[in-house]
């Protein structure tokens, strides 16, 4: 099977980190103002100027989600390609995509390729032929859904309150056996 994951609160804990970046930079606790920088169509103006001060440094300083490596590693040594779907690289920020890559090589994260500017995640999909998608982002995932392609949401902070039909795991062990159980 063909598995395309996200990056940013699948693999990694990015959010918890960013937040905290952001909260000191805006010298604001509003987790609606926070949201809306990081999930902007096109980040502009304030939220341009935050990612380009922090992003890199975020980036290199994420921890990786609990069993992340181990269950990438294990649906690999069973067949499956994992390819790396992400949206990282689609602002004009420089070194992201470079950023991301000592990320993955410092943490020996081995996938079988990572696709950058991946802002319309359905056509990278069908592109790539992947047979599921795992991300943590509601919207990606519906429009994936309707094209045909499975999804899993990987539960996250931003995400848990939202009711949503999409198939939902928690963790990476769920995630493992609710793929060994397709």
């Amino acid at each position: 099977m063909r598995i395309g994951i996200d990056i940013d609160d699948t693999i990694t804990d990015s959010y918890a980190l960013m937040t905290k970046y952001a909260e000191k930079h805006f010298q604001r606790n509003d987790k609606h103002f926070i949201n809306e920088i990081f999930h902007a169509p096109k980040i502009t103006g304030e939220g341009l100027d935050f990612y380009n001060l922090y992003l890199k440094e975020v980036i290199s300083k994420c921890p990786l989600k609990e069993n992340a490596k181990e269950v990438i590693q294990r649906l690999q040594e069973n067949g499956h390609t994992i390819i790396v779907i992400t949206a990282r690289g689609y602002t004009d920020i420089s070194g992201v995509t470079e950023e991301t890559e000592k990320y993955f090589q410092k943490h020996n994260l081995k996938v079988d390729k990572i696709i950058f500017k991946a802002y319309h995640k359905l056509k990278v999909c069908q592109d790539n032929q992947i047979d599921i998608m795992v991300d943590d982002t509601i919207r990606v995932l519906d429009e994936i859904n309707k094209g045909g392609i499975k999804t899993v949401l990987f539960t996250t902070y931003a995400n848990k309150d939202i009711k949503t039909n999409l198939n939902r795991v928690n963790d990476w062990l769920e995630l493992e056996e609710y793929i060994n159980n397709i």
